[in-house]
């Protein structure tokens, strides 16, 4: 099957997967367009555009299933105010990046400079907050607040070991836990606290969003060095020309030999490839099994998470939760 087949058969899966809040995930776009809007021209310019420029909306699917789940009242307002605090980080990832794409368009920074990406992301974490806040349920503010702490603690930790060939494993879990991992979590995790689940279900919900957060940055791992940069919306390898030392290259620098090591650490430190670098960097990889590993483990961290779902009734939606963790350990193949 070609990479365009199982591009397409992807998109496929995320649409049978969001089936069962299907209405409530039309509704998020009508919230994103209402709550965003200021006042402000510059403001508004840029959320229309990074709304209009969004994403498959995996975090708000995976909140809105977990509602149905837990039995909780959270619906499209709260699953857009969860796509609004990922469409902030992306802002300032992309400042912090130096990025001049994103999803296939020029970045906000590209188009409106650092300084106005950054405060327009700063506007989005209040919008989504204050979403949160008039639940007025303290633990979820609670949780929401850990999530961005953590968040932002894994991006600087990510920061701290940019060009850092000896960053392992454990360190680089770290990371993807705190980046992203954090906000599938918080996802998951709210509504059975607004739905008053207790403890032990809580638990499980957020351990299910934590895990298949941690598969979906995986499979995005292996997705930076084997799909076609339409797909990608971006150039294929800019995890490397940013010096970020991804689960594949991880591995291939745990197994290569001391000449392979000094390969991939010159491209490191360069902070840039060209497409030839790329090619030989990416040959060490495959020699190595870096895809077939960290696809490995992305789908392990699926397994995990499915197991979390054991806890609650049989019901379509959690059939689509299930769904939803495949889907995340799955789009890098």
């Amino acid at each position: 099957m070609t990479r365009k087949a199982l591009s397409n058969e992807s998109t496929f899966m995320l649409d049978r997967i969001c089936i069962p809040v299907a209405d409530e995930l039309s509704g998020v776009e009508g919230f994103l367009g209402e709550e965003l809007v200021s006042g402000i021209e510059t403001i508004d310019s840029i959320t229309r555009y990074v709304v209009r420029n969004g994403g498959k909306r995996v975090r708000p699917a995976l909140m809105l299933l977990s509602a149905r789940v837990s039995g909780a009242k959270s619906g499209p307002r709260q699953a857009a105010a969860i796509e609004m605090l990922h469409t902030a980080s992306l802002l300032h990832d992309d400042v912090v990046d130096d990025a001049a794409v994103r999803r296939g368009l020029p970045s906000a920074r590209a188009r409106w400079g650092n300084q106005v990406s950054v405060l327009v992301g700063d506007f989005l974490l209040s919008r989504a907050s204050r979403i949160f806040v008039e639940e007025g349920n303290q633990r979820i503010m609670r949780a929401l607040s850990e999530a961005i702490g953590r968040t932002t603690e894994g991006e600087l930790l990510e920061i701290a070991h940019q060009n850092d060939a000896s960053t392992d494993a454990a360190l680089y879990m770290r990371i993807i836990q705190g980046k992203t991992a954090a906000l599938f979590d918080f996802a998951a995790r709210a509504p059975a606290i607004s739905a008053g689940l207790g403890t032990s279900l809580e638990e499980s919900l957020g351990l299910f969003g934590f895990e298949v957060g941690q598969a979906f940055q995986l499979a995005d791992d292996a997705l930076d060095y084997v799909a076609e940069e339409s797909r990608l919306g971006k150039a294929s390898g800019t995890d490397l020309r940013e010096g970020k030392l991804t689960y594949p290259l991880i591995v291939a620098l745990e197994r290569s030999s001391a000449e392979e090591r000094a390969s991939i650490r010159d491209a490191l430190i360069a902070g840039k490839a060209t497409r030839e670098e790329f090619g030989r960097i990416r040959s060490i990889i495959d020699l190595h099994g870096g895809i077939e590993a960290t696809l490995r483990l992305a789908r392990e961290l699926a397994e995990r998470a499915k197991g979390r779902l054991s806890s609650f009734k049989p019901s379509i939606e959690r059939d689509a939760l299930a769904m939803l963790a495949d889907y995340s350990a799955e789009r890098g193949e």
